[in-house]
């Protein structure tokens, strides 16, 4: 039998005295609505799994932007020599087969350039995509977990770095 995604602990209000607090895979507490709410546990491998999901998000994006940089550097090397060569251009106006090399050479560069553009282009659309579909899973995710809670709160008490996780799980609801 597997085991349940979450689990209650009773509060100490309901326990009854001989029998101490008793764990419930439904919330079934509190029994008078002036008794204090059950302690909510969630299976660490859900957890973890959405921190996962999260840690993905965030290892593609840092990609992404480092892939942009880099092809910004390279653009920007291209444009320089483009400078350059029209400037040996007007110094060197009776040399044109000289510039004409260095001319297709720049433009060869410049294709070459492009094409490294498109492809990185459609890697990150790509990783966007796959993004994208981690997105949808992660808001899936949170759907499940929030219908099997019947709409109370996710968080657990006794996991303090799962405010980042509510964080995450909120604004991908919002996405």
């Amino acid at each position: 039998m597997a085991d349940h995604e979450r689990i209650w602990l009773q509060h100490s209000d309901d326990a009854a005295d001989a029998e101490g607090r008793m764990w419930c895979c439904d919330k079934v507490w509190p029994l008078d609505p002036e008794d204090g709410e059950p302690t909510e546990y969630v299976r660490a491998d859900l957890l973890a799994e959405a921190r996962a999901q999260i840690a993905a998000k965030d290892a593609a994006l840092e990609r992404r932007r480092l892939d942009i940089d880099h092809l910004d550097v390279k653009l920007a090397d291209a444009m320089d020599q483009i400078a350059e060569y029209k400037t040996e251009r007007s110094y060197v106006h009776g040399f044109n087969a000289g510039f004409e090399e260095a001319q297709e050479q720049l433009r060869a560069q410049i294709v070459n350039l492009q094409a490294m553009s498109q492809a990185k282009s459609d890697e990150i659309e790509h990783r966007d995509a796959q993004i994208a579909a981690k997105d949808a899973a992660l808001v899936r995710l949170y759907k499940r977990l929030q219908k099997a809670n019947r709409g109370g709160p996710l968080v657990v008490s006794f996991d303090p770095d799962l405010t980042d996780l509510q964080a995450a799980l909120a604004a991908a609801k919002e996405e």
